[in-house]
């Protein structure tokens, strides 16, 4: 699978009460939503809990509330506008579907946009389960988030190209900032899916040969030929059919994961966890969402549960040193894009970085959620990130020297199990 590459641009998460309401002071504010709450003003009350969330004083008493509403029968509103702008650009044959929490646009099939939203909204609730664990004060979005779910690759990759301006030739799934929305495909209709699909249709072709041999070994009365052919064919067509149910369940597990991963690009960029006034480290916004990614949104999922093959990456870029040097790695604001492989190498590495600190520096994580959201709207240097990085972390040869001890453990731990070569 390709890296799943954001496209964050500067665009605004919604502030509090940004409607043009009257504004008071967030201890004011978490007050007058508790009584608008408690007279069952539930519309009023999350404007002014949004508010209070504003105030990192109050942030996470008003994230609380926020969620509360919800547990008390609050559904999240739909941004017609939004939603219209890009049904329009879309055009007839994209159906509309909606779910708690996700709107979607699809011309796929009624089962796999099903899917899709099924996964979703597992990412929903498990985005927001980590945010708990990690300590960060996430609050509901103000709408249900908008994807646009395409049955063929070449319609999106001239959607991405035409209204998001992103290259999406290799790019399995987009989170858009700017127009705060992610882009999906049906992953069987990809160039990898659709070029190993084509090679088992002329092998299926291939044995139309055969076929026709054993049916001449048949009317010239050549038993053991035709027996033998058709022994041949019989062992040929299961091949064929393993391989291509091992496909469709690469596809599937693949649809997973992307979806997965840009639900949280999306969460992350309308929950408060991440700003779009912000221009973030790559570490952090890719590291946030690899520590996601599955292909059974069924199961438990997230930061310290991922059972991610990225590890492998990993560690063959630290034997080859092919890695980024720690220092330069979170100074960057986006992954190198010199070659494919170098840029999942990068994916790969902030993947490694975010699970190693979540496991080891929760609290220092927690911490440097706030300390982005607390810089000035805007650009950040390369050296702006890596002094923050630092002042949360400490010294980045010495963070790196820890996070690489941790990866010689890991690797002597997995080659010690039972069944390791």
């Amino acid at each position: 699978m390709g890296a799943l590459i954001a496209l964050v641009a500067l665009g605004g998460f919604e502030p509090a009460g940004a409607s043009g309401s009257p504004r008071v002071d967030a201890g004011r504010a978490l007050s007058l939503a508790d009584a608008a709450r408690d007279a069952g003003d539930l519309e009023e009350a999350d404007r002014l809990y949004r508010q209070a969330w504003d105030d990192p004083r109050t942030r996470a008493r008003a994230a609380d509330a926020l969620r509360g509403l919800e547990r008390a029968g609050r559904s999240l509103p739909i941004d017609e506008p939004a939603v219209a702008q890009t049904a329009a650009i879309l055009g007839a044959g994209f159906a509309r579907f909606e779910s708690d929490h996700f709107v979607v646009l699809s011309d796929a099939a009624r089962g796999a946009v099903r899917a899709k939203i099924r996964a979703l909204e597992r990412t929903y609730d498990q985005f927001f389960r980590a945010m708990d664990r990690l300590g960060v004060a996430a609050a509901p979005p103000t709408h249900r988030l908008l994807c646009v779910l395409f049955q063929e690759h070449a319609m999106y990759r001239a959607f991405a190209a035409a209204h998001d301006g992103v290259d999406a030739g290799w790019v399995a799934g987009y989170y858009a900032g700017l127009s705060n929305r992610a882009v999906f495909y049906e992953d069987a209709t990809g160039p990898a899916f659709a070029d190993a699909h084509e090679s088992l249709r002329r092998a299926e072709a291939d044995l139309d040969d055969a076929r026709a041999a054993a049916d001449r070994a048949r009317r010239d009365r050549d038993t053991e030929t035709d027996r033998r052919v058709r022994a041949q064919i019989h062992r040929a067509q299961v091949r064929l059919a393993a391989e291509r149910e091992r496909l469709d369940r690469l596809a599937a597990g693949t649809s997973v994961a992307k979806t997965v991963h840009e639900a949280v690009h999306l969460l992350a960029f309308n929950t408060g966890v991440q700003s779009r006034q912000h221009e973030y480290p790559f570490w952090f916004t890719e590291g946030l969402a690899t520590a996601f990614e599955t292909d059974d949104a069924d199961r438990a999922f997230g930061p310290g549960r991922s059972g991610s093959t990225r590890d492998a990456i990993v560690a063959s870029n630290a034997q080859h040193g092919a890695d980024l040097p720690l220092r330069v790695l979170v100074s960057r604001a986006s992954a190198p894009d010199a070659t494919a492989e170098q840029t999942e190498a990068a994916y790969a590495q902030a993947w490694s970085l975010f699970e190693f600190l979540h496991r080891t520096e929760r609290a220092a994580l927690a911490g440097f959620v706030g300390d982005v959201l607390a810089e000035p709207p805007g650009r950040m240097t390369d050296d702006r990130r890596l002094a923050l990085f630092e002042a949360r972390f400490g010294d980045a040869e010495r963070v790196e020297r820890r996070w690489r001890r941790s990866l010689e453990a890991q690797r002597g731990r997995l080659a010690g199990a039972p069944g390791s070569p």
